[in-house]
């Protein structure tokens, strides 16, 4: 599906989304409406979480998006 379907399925349920194209332990987003825009939080416990993701143009038009936990 395409991002805006992902964001929104993932707002309604309380969950992130991330893309098929990242691999099989994926990065998970969290879109806010904060100052943190959208949160990445890492598969891996012991890897760095961060805010303000900078998405690509392929990110953006990208139509493999999921909502995932």
């Amino acid at each position: 599906m395409n991002i805006q379907d992902a964001a929104k399925r993932a707002k309604r349920l309380g969950l992130g989304i991330t893309r098929d194209s990242y691999g099989q332990r994926p990065i998970m987003l969290l879109p806010t409406n904060s100052t943190s825009c959208v949160l990445m939080i890492p598969f891996e416990d012991d890897q760095f979480k961060t805010k303000r993701w900078n998405p690509t143009f392929n990110d953006l038009t990208a139509d493999d998006w999921y909502v995932c936990r």
